[in-house]
């Protein structure tokens, strides 16, 4: 776990955040190749990040102690790693995070409620720098269609989910939308429907 903002006030913490992330990225890709040089397994990892009022101090006992973070906020950015595994993402941060990371690009990924939470949280994947220009027009596709599908626009989402799935960097993601849009079609969602998803596990 890292965290920015203390002891000393940071005000671009969660750009450095999510900037971290992409660097973590690439020294994986760096160590995977050595790994793959060795025929070792290779390691994946998955990234949460939340943006949020946290205790902060040291905290344990007189047989250990450390300088760490605890509270809700801390609690959905592990809630957010765990996630990345259920739509093959590595990386997935909050709105808090997304409001104020403004260094970058996000594609929206879903609205979740989280275990032991009944508030909708509405989660995103940072657009890593310099994507080639065939997935940036992928992502347009993909943004018009989760735009579709949170209006209730379930066969229009649908059709551009099933045009880019061959394609797209995040098949298990489309793979998801695909059949959850067609759950829809079939059986409508009531009126007071947010478009959430209950997640039952961490």
């Amino acid at each position: 776990m890292a965290f920015w903002g203390a002891p000393l006030q940071d005000n671009q913490h969660a750009n450095k955040s999510v900037r971290a992330s992409f660097e973590m990225l690439n020294a994986l890709e760096a160590l995977n190749a050595d790994f793959a040089k060795k025929n070792m397994p290779l390691a994946n990892i998955g990234i949460g990040i939340n943006t949020g009022e946290m205790n902060v101090g040291d905290m344990g006992s007189d047989y250990r102690r450390s300088y760490t973070v605890i509270g809700d906020a801390v609690n959905l950015g592990s809630r957010l790693e765990g996630l990345t595994k259920f739509y093959g993402l590595t990386i997935l941060v909050s709105e808090f995070t997304k409001s104020q990371a403004n260094d970058f690009s996000f594609l929206l990924i879903d609205k979740v409620k989280v275990k032991g939470k009944q508030k909708p949280v509405t989660i995103y994947s940072p657009i890593a720098p310099a994507l080639p220009e065939a997935q940036s027009h992928l992502d347009t596709v993909y943004g018009t269609a989760i735009s579709d599908y949170f209006d209730r626009r379930f066969e229009s989402a649908l059709q551009s989910f099933k045009s880019i799935k061959d394609d797209y960097r995040f098949p298990d993601l489309i793979a998801l939308y695909i059949e959850r849009s067609k759950q829809w079609i079939a059986n409508p969602p009531p009126q007071d429907w947010d478009g959430s998803f209950t997640h039952t596990s961490k």
